[in-house]
């Protein structure tokens, strides 16, 4: 998990590789666990499917999380159905694409309600909000995260974010 969000933070060959390598580990973890504890299991499965962009199968798992009384259920819910969301909406499926945004911040809405303190939930929240064109509610998250990491406006995911939401409307990214 360490290496995969490690590689998140840099570019090209060496971000590729480092990205493959996680997989492999997770992957092989995923394979072992089936007998160790339920949430352990869940989990390295919810850190898997992130790293390799299963994100429909990352919000499949929030869901049989929920049923199992997982309490970052919505998390993976969260997390899957924004970055899904995105992927669609980068392909051309708008309509489809809304559907899914509309489930993460359904989602997120969730898991506000159990911790509304972790910033990396408002990052993922700011994303789908921007899917939709929320453009607005898309900023007050990212301020928001911005605040609880005590990171500034500037860093690297929340560029991202916004990035990825100026491209989906079709506009110019301006650095903020």
């Amino acid at each position: 998990m360490v290496l995969g969000d490690y590689a998140d933070t840099l570019t090209g060959a060496r971000q590729k590789m480092l990205k493959q390598r996680s997989r492999a580990m997770l992957g092989g973890l995923v394979k072992r666990l089936q007998s160790i504890r339920w949430e352990w299991n869940i989990s390295t499965r919810n850190e898997y499917y992130y790293h390799s962009s299963q994100f429909k199968k990352q919000y499949e798992l929030g869901l049989e999380s929920a049923e199992g009384g997982g309490q970052w259920a919505y998390y993976s819910q969260g997390v899957g159905a924004s970055n899904y969301a995105y992927e669609l909406a980068a392909n051309g499926r708008a309509r489809l694409a809304a559907l899914w945004a509309d489930r993460a911040v359904a989602a997120w809405g969730n898991f506000f309600r159990i911790k509304d303190n972790y910033y990396n939930a408002y990052v993922h929240y700011a994303l789908a909000l921007g899917i939709l064109g929320r453009a607005k509610e898309m900023e007050s998250a990212l301020t928001r995260s911005a605040e609880l990491s005590g990171k500034p406006e500037s860093y690297r995911e929340f560029r991202e974010v916004r990035k990825k939401a100026a491209k989906l409307r079709g506009e110019k990214f301006f650095k903020k």
